[in-house]
């Protein structure tokens, strides 16, 4: 029986590089409407371009997944993206499996600490030789705090029961 543990955002780009972006698009357009800065219309135009163009990273960004699933003791990260071309300007996403990101068996390690870290550097080492390359962005940080908060003994004893 499988049962799924995490979904992880693969990015078009880090949330840095997205900040970098808008904000040059933000001054494209102030230098575009050739206002200074401190007037009003500088003001008006600023805050429109807020309101109406920038866009938070964290969901729209998303340009794939690895969704853990746990399968008794072994742990798989299947491969979810889109199939359009990636471009800052993509509107509607379609996401479609692309096959095992990873694969890792659990039942050698002792405790959850060992657990959370052997799956934390299989989906880095995943990470560093298929994704980073095509300038994509996973939050290894946020990816490896979420890992340590999971109970991975408990869940591999309760899906092994559940098979019995």
């Amino acid at each position: 029986m499988e049962h799924e543990i995490l979904d992880i955002p693969i990015y078009r780009c880090s949330s840095q590089t997205h900040e970098k972006e808008m904000s040059e698009e933000k001054r494209k357009l102030i230098e575009f409407c050739k206002v200074e800065e401190g007037t009003d219309s500088y003001s008006i135009i600023s805050q429109s371009f807020d309101r109406d163009k920038w866009y938070p990273w964290r969901y729209n960004e998303i340009i794939g997944w690895i969704q853990i699933i746990l399968n008794r003791s072994k742990l798989i990260g299947e491969l979810w993206f889109v199939k359009n071309r990636i471009s800052r300007k993509l509107k509607s996403k379609r996401f479609f499996y692309q096959g095992k990101a990873f694969e890792c068996f659990l039942q050698n390690y002792k405790d959850n600490t060992e657990i959370a870290k052997h799956v934390f550097n299989s989906l880095k080492e995943y990470y560093l030789g298929s994704i980073n390359g095509k300038k994509r962005y996973i939050d290894l940080e946020d990816v490896e705090f979420k890992l340590t908060m999971i109970d991975w003994q408990l869940a591999i004893k309760l899906l092994t029961n559940e098979s019995t």
